[in-house]
């Protein structure tokens, strides 16, 4: 058996008078998402084994500044 990596990720802005109400809008987001997947769509799906990913070098990590 082959162990999969995989990454869910969703990102942007909400304009919602309140945290709550942003919330509550992304939740319903994430619930239209969840029936999308459920049926029958035809939605794209990368998937790598952990082999074919290119793991981090032993050697020190750069230092991003801002």
């Amino acid at each position: 058996m082959t162990v999969y990596r995989y990454v869910i990720a969703v990102t942007g802005q909400v304009e919602a008078p309140s945290e709550e109400h942003a919330r509550l809008q992304l939740l319903m987001g994430v619930n239209v998402a969840i029936r999308l997947l459920q049926t029958e769509h035809n939605i794209a799906i990368e998937v790598r084994p952990i082999e074919a990913v290119q793991q981090p070098s032993n050697g020190p990590r750069p230092v991003m500044e801002h």
